[in-house]
């Protein structure tokens, strides 16, 4: 049973960067820049929690902007991030206010489902661990 146990952890050790690699797929028509959090709204769309920042930022042109995006939060504890503190963000080329940010990856929208797999996962194991 030891052999399983370790066999799933080394496959956990590859996956998780690969994921987080993978989530924010890299596009030369993004420049990347850092924002200022102005204000914080929280919300619930769908039947997932949102927080969104409306952040100001200056553009490659010298252009002061102010847009919002979505980012990452602890459901049912808030934003890890607080008004007056700075981001990073990419803002599309072509129209600089759209913009995106660790808010929209893979690892945000679908990591809670993640832990609870796991969780489910190592308590099998233990279970099955007890009974024998």
């Amino acid at each position: 049973m030891e052999i399983k146990y370790s066999a799933l952890k080394n496959l956990l050790l590859i996956l998780i960067p690969l994921i987080l690699n993978s989530s924010q797929p890299k596009n030369n028509h993004y420049t990347q820049t850092q924002a200022t959090i102005t204000k914080l709204e929280e919300g619930i769309s769908g039947r997932r929690s949102v927080v969104t920042a409306t952040v100001k930022y200056a553009t490659k042109d010298g252009d002061s902007l102010t847009s919002q995006t979505r980012i990452l939060h602890v459901p049912f504890i808030g934003a890890l991030k607080d008004v007056g503190d700075t981001i990073t963000i990419e803002y599309q080329n072509d129209n600089p206010y759209l913009i995106k940010s660790q808010g929209d990856s893979f690892l945000v929208n679908y990591g809670l489902y993640i832990v609870i797999g796991l969780g489910a996962l190592f308590s099998i194991y233990r279970f099955r661990k007890a009974k024998t």
